[in-house]
C-alpha cells in the first residue's frame, strides 16, 4: 500500500510518499541518491531500475532549495520526505 501526505508549516511544504514495503537497509540509505546505483534484490530483477529516478528527483528537489530524506525500517515503513520552501502567491 502506497501513502502520499502533504503537510505545511508557515515557511515548509512537505510531501511524503510511504510504503510498508521490503523497505531499505541500513547499508544502502546514504547511497540510493547517488546516480546510477540500484539495490541488487530490486523488487523484479527483470524490470530493475537504472538507478536514475531517485538522483533526478533529488537534484531537482535541490534546484528548488529543498532537501529529500529518507527512513526506512525493513518490512514496516520505508517514508520519502521532501521539504520546499513555502512560497505566498497572494496574501489574504
Amino acid at each position: 500500500m502506497l501513502r502520499f501526505r502533504i503537510h505545511a508549516t508557515n515557511n515548509r511544504v512537505y510531501v511524503e510518499v510511504s510504503d510498508k514495503g521490503k523497505g531499505i537497509s541500513e547499508l544502502h540509505r546514504n547511497r540510493v541518491f547517488e546516480r546510477m546505483y540500484t539495490l541488487e534484490d530490486s523488487r523484479n530483477s527483470q524490470y530493475q531500475g537504472s538507478g536514475l529516478g531517485l538522483t533526478i528527483t533529488k537534484k531537482f528537489v535541490e534546484q528548488m532549495e529543498g532537501t529529500i530524506s529518507l527512513d526506512s525500517v525493513p518490512f514496516k515503513n520505508t517514508t520519502f520526505t521532501v521539504s520546499l520552501k513555502r512560497i505566498q502567491f497572494w496574501k489574504i
